[in-house]
Order: structure tokens, then sequence, then C-alpha cells
């Protein structure tokens, strides 16, 4: 999370993300702990002629982890802030891009969009703004 974010929140909140992200470090993300159990499936077909042939092999593994009903409180005010923060942010950008666009001539603003989405295969933006200069960077 962007560090702007998190320093907009209360303090509570601040240690709030903290306690949740070591939560998340420590039992999820690099996990090697009592609370996980790991273990492997094997499957093996028997045949009438009493062959024996794997039939699949796969890992598995599950996790406990508990939350007391404090921490489950504390943990979704903390995403109301979080998403409430991401939303004004993209307000904030949104308000920035239609800016940019407004302040292009017309052949500018036909370039920009005629230009293929990163989903269609396009250029990255960094590779746009290198090829149409930095205009509207703040």
């Amino acid at each position: 999370m962007a560090k702007d974010v998190v320093n907009s929140l209360s303090g509570e909140l601040q240690r709030a993300h903290e306690h949740f992200r070591e939560v998340r470090h420590k039992f999820v993300a690099h996990s090697v702990n009592f609370d996980e159990d790991n273990w492997i499936e094997v499957e093996v077909e028997v045949a009438e002629t009493g062959e024996r042939e794997l039939d699949s092999l796969s890992t598995n593994h599950s996790r406990w982890a508990t939350f007391s009903p404090t921490d489950m409180s504390l943990l979704k005010r903390l995403a109301e802030e979080v998403l409430k923060a991401v939303k004004e942010e993209s307000k904030r950008e949104h308000v920035k891009v239609w800016e940019y666009l407004e302040g292009l001539d017309q052949g500018e603003l036909m370039k920009v969009l005629s230009l293929e989405s990163r989903r269609q295969g396009g250029k990255r933006s960094g590779d746009r703004r290198k090829q149409y200069g930095q205009r509207g960077k703040s």
C-alpha cells in the first residue's frame, strides 16, 4: 500500500495496518509455522490385473488463522478508509487526465485516441510519454 495512503490514516489505523501486514508476512506470504498444514496426495489406480498406475499427484495446504471480533472490526474500518483514500486518489487522477486531454490540439488528441491500449498489446504509458513528450506530466 502506498505510504501516503498509510500516512493519511489515523494513528490507530496505521498501527492496525502494520499489525495485519505483519500477520500477512508471518502466516501467509512467508509462512513456515505450526499453524500450517501441508500434505501430498497421491492417487493410484489399480487395474484388474493388479497393476498399479499413478493417477494423480498433487500438493495441498491449509492454515489456521483466527481473528477476534475486535480485530475483524478494525480490519473492516481499515479497509473502508483505504478504499475511501483510493477513490479520492482516483478522482484526482481522473481530473488530471481530463485536464491533459483538454489541453491537446485536435491533431495531438487524435494521436492519443488512436493509440492501442496496453490490453490490446499497445505500448506502455512510459513509452508513450517518450514518443509524445512529457506534456502534462506533474
